[in-house]
Parts: structure tokens; C-alpha cells; sequence
């Protein structure tokens, strides 16, 4: 790919990136800022991030949630990722997908030298589903972080913006330093949420 960063302690770095909403995008958006050279391929119909509001009011596409969350990437079209170059290309690839795209035993299949999955979403891998921003206070409630604060007439009061989201960004980003090349990192909001209970 051309243009890649050249600045940063992560310079050189190549990280593809298919995730979406909030905590996959973080982890790449972190790793964009200290100099890897990310690119994002949103799904058809784009990220829903597009729309996601900071504030509850309807927003524009881009939203500003969207365009901090992407800010230092290259945006690529959703048919780019039927590339196979770009598995080819990628050290790392962050993805939400469960058992669809990207899955940890698909991505070994036919690359002599398979790039580090680091895969974020609210249960795992073998869950249902990847999980929506909106699924934030149901994260918060199952991790116990509900728990640690409360009303004043004691009902549970969650914690604002996408907390468990940002947390499980921050430690896929982590994840996609520490892993070994054709390895595979889960990390979920829901297992970041409850490291932050533990603190």
C-alpha cells in the first residue's frame, strides 16, 4: 500500500482493520497516532459509527465520533476486502466479525505468513453476535461495573459514554503489540469491563 507512515515508534507497522463501531476502531485509531499505518475497510453500507451520536441528537454522516475514532486511517471501500493482497500486506488485523470474516482459522488458510488477529467484540468469538454500541449498559451490567455506582434512590447508573468499549480498544491495541505473527487475541468489552471492577 502506498503512503505508508513515516513517523511514530510503530512506523512500519501495517494493521487492516475491519471492525467496527467503537472499541475495534479505537484499538486502530491508538495504533494510527503512534505511527502504524492502518487501513479500514467498512462494511457495505459503511460503519455504523457514521451515525453514532455523542450527544443523543440525530447526526450527520460523518458523525464526530466516526471521524475521531478513524482520524490517521486510510478509508477503503468495502469491496477491498475481498483483496487477498491485504491479508498479504497486514502485520495485524483487528476485526469484530464473529465466525464470518477474518475468523482466527480462516485467516491461516493459504497465507504462507499470516498476520496477528486480534478480534474485539462485546462476547467473544463464539458469540451471536459482535455486539452493537448500543449493547453498552447490558456490557456494564453483566461485567458488574453497574454495581460500583448507583442513584441516589438506588437504582443502577450507568456509566456514561462507551466506557467498557474504549477499555476494550485500549487493550486490543496492547494485544496487537504483544502477539505473535498467524497468533490469535480475543478481547472483549465485557472481559475489559470486569479487569475495571477488579481495579
Amino acid at each position: 500500500m502506498e503512503h505508508e507512515s513515516q513517523f511514530g515508534p510503530l512506523r512500519g507497522l501495517r494493521v487492516l482493520e475491519t471492525a467496527t463501531g467503537v472499541a475495534g476502531p479505537y484499538a486502530g485509531r491508538l495504533l494510527a497516532m503512534l505511527g502504524a499505518t492502518v487501513a479500514k475497510v467498512e462494511p457495505a453500507g459503511g460503519d455504523p459509527a457514521r451515525r453514532l451520536s455523542a450527544d443523543g441528537r440525530a447526526q450527520r454522516d460523518p458523525s464526530p465520533v466516526f471521524v475521531h475514532l478513524n482520524a490517521g486511517k486510510r478509508l477503503l471501500s468495502p469491496d477491498a476486502a475481498a483483496v487477498p493482497e491485504l491479508l498479504e500486506w497486514a502485520d495485524v488485523v483487528l476485526s469484530d466479525r464473529v465466525r464470518r470474516e477474518f475468523g482466527p482459522w480462516e485467516l491461516r488458510a493459504g497465507l504462507a505468513d499470516p498476520p496477528l488477529l486480534v478480534s474485539v467484540t462485546a462476547w467473544g468469538v463464539d458469540a451471536g453476535s459482535a455486539g452493537e454500541p448500543s449493547d453498552e449498559m447490558l456490557v456494564q451490567a453483566a461485567s458488574g461495573l453497574l454495581a460500583a455506582t448507583c442513584h441516589e434512590d438506588g437504582g443502577p447508573d450507568r456509566f456514561p459514554g462507551w466506557q467498557t468499549q474504549y477499555l476494550a480498544g485500549t487493550y486490543a491495541a496492547a494485544a496487537a503489540l504483544a502477539g505473535r505473527p498467524g497468533g490469535h487475541a480475543e478481547t472483549t468489552w465485557r472481559a475489559a469491563a470486569a479487569s475495571a471492577v477488579e481495579s
